[in-house]
């Protein structure tokens, strides 16, 4: 459960991150990525582990690749 709640709280750090620090999609699913392989290499490969994780980062990980760009290109076409 803390688990699942630290990930949940990694998940949500990022996003605001990509929308208010303006960090590329590409860094930021690295930074995601990275934390897995730490967090993996704490835990082990317990099964309850990687459930949780896949849970919790889904929907994170779904809106840093499709909305983070949409409006990305909304804010320069507003800008111009």
């Amino acid at each position: 459960m803390y688990v699942g709640a630290a990930v949940l709280t990694l998940g949500l750090g990022l996003l605001f991150a990509l929308f208010f620090f303006k960090i590329t999609i590409v860094f930021s699913f690295l930074g995601v990525m990275a934390w897995v392989a730490i967090a993996w290499r704490c835990w082990g490969s317990d099964v309850r582990f990687v459930r949780i994780l896949a849970v919790c980062m889904f929907p994170p990980v779904l809106l840093l690749l499709f909305v983070g760009p949409s409006i990305k290109r909304a804010e320069k076409a507003s800008s111009s």
